[in-house]
């Protein structure tokens, strides 16, 4: 288990935005965006050896619902 988890700030700025995004396309999507980011975040952290290797020591997961990954 992955005790700390380190969002880049590139990472913290992309996730934002989207946010944005989706909250102008549709109240409400934005929070629903935000809520299966955290659960993937969460699954990595519970589990990170279930995610393949894709570049070095990286992992990738993808965010369920949308087009979205978290390395």
């Amino acid at each position: 288990m992955i005790e700390h988890v380190i969002f880049a700030q590139e990472a913290e700025s992309d996730v934002k935005s989207h946010y944005g995004w989706y909250e102008e396309r549709e109240p409400g999507l934005g929070e629903d965006f935000l809520r299966c980011v955290e659960a993937c975040v969460l699954a990595i952290q519970r589990n990170p050896r279930l995610y393949p290797v894709i570049l070095d020591d990286f992992c990738r997961a993808l965010v369920r619902r949308f087009p979205f990954e978290v390395f």
